[in-house]
């Protein structure tokens, strides 16, 4: 039996978010909870807020199988999600990856 799984790789914030958020250092977008290796989930974040970072009011939760902060490396991605497949595929069964991502977005 196949399955699906959903990873993603947060991008870091854009030229525009960041001179908007100079004043907020270290404030990003999106917040990835602490337990993420557990339920992966993710929650967007204000970035207009001066001084202390705040939720956005009616803010979206995301869950994934996988998430990878703004930091994490295209080698961490492989090792997680796309060596297992890779794997199978020159071992001879079938396998997608399907990676999507707005080109220069990180």
């Amino acid at each position: 039996g196949g399955s699906v799984k959903v990873a993603i790789r947060l991008r870091p914030l854009n030229k525009k978010e960041l001179a908007s958020s100079k004043s907020n250092k270290g404030l990003r977008a999106w917040r990835v909870h602490e337990n993420r290796g557990i339920d992966g989930k993710v929650t967007q974040r204000s970035i207009r807020q001066t001084g202390e970072e705040k939720a956005i009011e009616g803010k979206s939760l995301f869950s994934f199988d996988e998430v990878f902060d703004e930091d994490a490396a295209t080698d961490d991605l492989y090792d997680a999600v796309g060596g297992a497949i890779v794997k199978g595929a020159v071992d001879g069964r079938n396998g997608t990856i399907f990676a999507y991502g707005q080109t220069g977005s990180g």
